[in-house]
């Protein structure tokens, strides 16, 4: 296990911005001259419309199973689309030099240290199986959610149902789900919403044609808590508002709405913006008027944005969104409203102080000289927020794989605990956590419950020890940081404790396609203390033919 003790850091107040026809975010004035030639710090709004719906039969469309003879042929290698320049990505990748000699105990590494009162990590249960593997897509994409019956996975491109045993109830290509077969469906996403127990999947479809055709994002909301029934499903043409290539859309949740953000890409290649927009449960559950008027915020250009899975009623959302490199992250406060029917609004973004960072290194493997894809430090999944009691306050935990010693170094999960108010925030405590000083560590996910019990999920390989890609895991009790409860800066609180366990290892060494794009850690709803959660990630069964496979397991703190 390796420890760092985390930092605490202090708020920063903000200015407030004017709100007019085209909402303009006011920077804050320490991080104003840094951003201030860059382009980003303006998200335009316009209302957009969605629907109507189709109501398709899981159960009996996955009976027909008709997809394969009505999908026209689709690319099933989905590239990696950076938010930086594609070209310089990639060879600001290929030059990094996190060979042999990249170890955590290099000298000018961060110093490493006991944690304070660290808590005991999660534990595995017996519930550990292989989920899905070998749907000829490459990435996998691999994701997943826990209800109160059912565990679902997604993976590019199809969705299977388990119990909470591992056995499998059910499995039906994404397409069949959604009931289209104008393109192939990619970047899939599903989510539980614990309250109104429904299942939520999103997924993305590629161009029915060229530039001028329909790209859909494409989201279905089960009709109760059984995911083998009835769904309905709702399409978003993206084309809409500049839109060209939509990529890498993640979704989250508040008490009223579903979020969505996601990237737009131009046509020819090369980053435009990122956008999101909520659309409110009421509605998109119960088919109220077939039809959704929603605000579509757009024209964000610092990085990829990441919406929140959100455990309390509070009125404010926190997205937030990391750079390549910066020592800020951005925050983007969204405002639902009391009437669940009408759309949410947005307060002025700020950014938050936090200890510098770069883009980490790929991973190395043992075996090969073929590295695995690590991205390009933007959040890969929704992080938790969970309510302080307060002013509209909030945490807000959120994990990214950066490089230990700056950019292009070693690959590092850094995790972060934020607490954030409508127009400023802080940063209460950070952390690294990897396996041992050797270990790549990366494609990293986080969920806590509401007393902020945190768990995490990552992948690791090991060239020095000869270990191939593995699930990894770990956590931190809320009393770690020593009980104080107070939320001011100046605290330096207790580390991540890792798991000395693997949940799943890899066969061999991956030298197909890439790896990732996601990983994904959920807390189960049906345990009432919060203690238990289910992850999922990629593993390697084979080096040839894009042996992929998945784990799924439960893990636990023990009382």
């Amino acid at each position: 296990m390796a420890f760092l003790n985390r930092k605490s850091l202090g708020g920063v107040a903000f200015l407030v911005a004017l709100v007019a026809v085209v909402l303009v975010f006011q920077l804050p004035a320490e991080a104003g001259k840094k951003h201030q030639a860059a382009a980003g710090t303006t998200l335009q709004k316009a209302k957009v419309k969605l629907g109507p719906p189709v109501r398709v039969d899981a159960s009996a469309a996955a009976a027909a199973a008709p997809s394969a003879g009505l999908l026209p042929l689709e690319p099933q290698a989905v590239p990696f689309r950076p938010t930086m320049d594609q070209q310089a990505y990639e060879q600001a990748k290929t030059a990094a030099a996190a060979g042999p000699l990249a170890e955590r105990t290099a000298p000018g590494a961060p110093a490493l240290g006991p944690a304070l009162a660290p808590a005991f990590p999660p534990a595995l249960t017996a519930v550990n199986f292989a989920g899905d593997t070998l749907t000829g897509w490459y990435p996998p994409d691999t994701t997943g959610a826990v209800g109160h019956d059912y565990y679902c996975q997604i993976v590019n491109s199809r969705f299977t149902v388990y119990d909470k045993t591992g056995g499998q109830l059910f499995q039906i290509p994404i397409n069949d789900l959604f009931n289209y077969y104008g393109a192939s469906a990619f970047d899939p996403q599903v989510l539980y919403d614990p309250v109104f127990r429904r299942w939520i999947v999103s997924a993305d479809a590629f161009p029915e044609g060229g530039p001028a055709t329909p790209q859909y994002f494409i989201m279905a909301v089960s009709d109760t808590a059984d995911p083998t029934g009835t769904w309905l499903v709702w399409f978003f043409n993206t084309r809409v508002l500049g839109g060209e290539f939509f990529d890498y859309p993640h979704i989250g949740q508040d008490s009223r709405s579903i979020i969505v953000t996601a990237n737009n890409f131009y046509n020819a290649g090369g980053y435009k913006d990122s956008r999101f927009f909520a659309w409110p449960k009421s509605m998109l559950y119960n088919e109220l008027n077939s039809t959704i008027y929603f605000t579509m915020y757009f024209g964000w250009t610092v990085a990829t944005i990441m919406p929140p899975v959100v455990l309390d009623t509070n009125r404010y959302s926190y997205l937030v969104s990391a750079a390549a490199s910066d020592t800020n992250i951005w925050v983007i406060p969204f405002y639902t409203p009391a009437t669940p029917i009408q759309n949410g609004s947005l307060a002025n973004a700020y950014s938050v102080p936090v200890p510098s960072y770069g883009w980490p290194a790929n991973a190395l493997q043992p075996g090969t000289l073929n590295v695995l894809d690590t991205l390009d430090s933007r959040f890969v999944n929704a992080g938790t927020q969970t309510g302080t009691g307060y002013l509209g306050a909030a945490s807000l935990f959120q994990t990214h794989t950066v490089g230990y010693f700056g950019a292009g170094s070693i690959a590092t999960p850094r995790y972060y605990e934020f607490i954030l108010y409508p127009a400023s925030g802080y940063l209460r405590q950070w952390d690294w956590f990897f396996c041992d000083n050797y270990s790549n560590d990366f494609n990293a996910s986080i969920a806590a419950n509401r007393f902020k019990d945190a768990f995490v999920t990552w992948s690791s390989t090991n060239w020095f020890y000869g270990i191939n890609a593995q699930v990894r895991f770990g956590g931190r009790r809320s009393f770690a940081d020593l009980g104080s409860g107070n939320f001011f800066p100046g605290v330096t609180l207790g580390g991540m404790a890792v798991s000395p366990v693997a949940a799943a290892g890899s066969a061999t060494y991956y030298d197909w396609f890439r790896w990732g794009d996601y990983s994904c850690v959920t807390i189960d709803p049906a345990v009432p203390s919060g203690l238990t959660a289910w992850i999922t990630n990629e593993v390697i069964y084979s080096s040839s033919a894009g042996g992929w496979g998945s784990q799924i397991a439960a893990i636990t703190y023990l009382p």
